[in-house]
């Protein structure tokens, strides 16, 4: 009877190490399981993290480049107001210039009429005088 305690004894304790080697084999296994979905977690979620990042970046880019770009234009606008004041300048410069010498042309030319009109006048004056001198 002692032998078939020892037996059952052996054999209990054989099964309760097989049982306890199979616990930490399926603890293992489990553990790298887990360790493999963690990383897989974590590596979705990383991926995430950056498209969200480079998002949030290309945002910021955008927004600064909107801001730049809204100088730029006001800068164009501030010049090209500039230039066409100048032209304008140049232009009623160049206006009055004709003017002038439009201006001078004319009392010029009428001046020159005028002593014209006065040799004329004279000339009429002196053949009338001469004319009634003779008559007389």
């Amino acid at each position: 009877h002692d032998s078939a305690l020892m037996i059952q004894s052996s054999f209990r304790s054989l099964a309760a190490k097989q049982m306890l080697a199979k616990h930490k084999a399926a603890m293992c296994v489990q553990k790298h399981f887990k360790g493999f979905i963690a990383r897989k977690n974590y590596q979705h979620a990383h991926v995430a993290a950056t498209k969200i990042q480079a998002s949030y970046r290309m945002h910021l880019q955008l927004v600064q480049f909107r801001k730049d770009m809204s100088g730029i234009v006001k800068a164009q606008s501030m010049v090209r107001t500039w230039l066409v004041k100048q032209s304008m300048m140049r232009q009623s410069e160049a206006a009055l210039v004709i003017e002038n010498g439009w201006m001078n042309f004319v009392q010029s030319r009428n001046e020159k009429l005028d002593r014209n009109a006065l040799i004329i006048q004279k000339a009429y004056r002196g053949f009338s005088a001469r004319s009634t001198y003779k008559n007389k």
